[in-house]
C-alpha cells in the first residue's frame, strides 16, 4: 500500500488491529495502536472499541478503562459497544457494582 503511494488511514490501523487480536497477537496489535498515534493518525470510535474490547478479553480492564477516559477527554462519545465491553469485563471479574455505576453513566 505505501508502495503504491497510498499512506494507510485510521480505517487500515483498526483492521490490523482487529485482526491481530482475533488471532491472540496482542503485542503486535499494541505497537501499531502506538505506530498510529505516533504517526498522528486520530482514532475513532470503532477503533477505540477495537482496543477496549480486545484489552476486556485479555483481562487489562484498568487499561481499557483508561482508554475509556481518554477517549472521553478526547471528545469521543461511547456508544453500546464500548459500554458492553466494559460492563462485561467487570461482571466477568465479579466487580458487579462497578459495571452497575457504568451502566448508570449510560446516556
Amino acid at each position: 500500500m505505501v508502495k503504491c503511494g497510498i499512506p494507510p488511514d485510521v480505517v487500515t490501523y483498526t483492521s490490523l488491529i482487529h485482526g491481530l487480536r482475533t488471532f491472540g497477537n496482542f503485542e503486535e496489535a499494541k505497537r501499531l495502536l502506538i505506530d498510529m498515534i505516533d504517526l498522528g493518525i486520530t482514532l475513532d470510535l470503532h477503533t477505540y472499541n477495537v482496543v477496549i474490547d480486545s484489552l476486556c478479553k485479555v483481562e487489562k480492564t484498568r487499561e481499557a478503562i483508561s482508554l475509556f477516559e481518554l477517549m472521553s477527554k478526547e471528545g469521543i462519545e461511547p456508544n453500546v459497544v464500548t459500554f458492553n465491553s466494559l460492563i462485561s469485563a467487570f461482571c466477568k471479574e465479579g466487580r458487579t457494582i462497578e459495571a452497575l455505576n457504568l451502566m448508570e453513566t449510560i446516556d
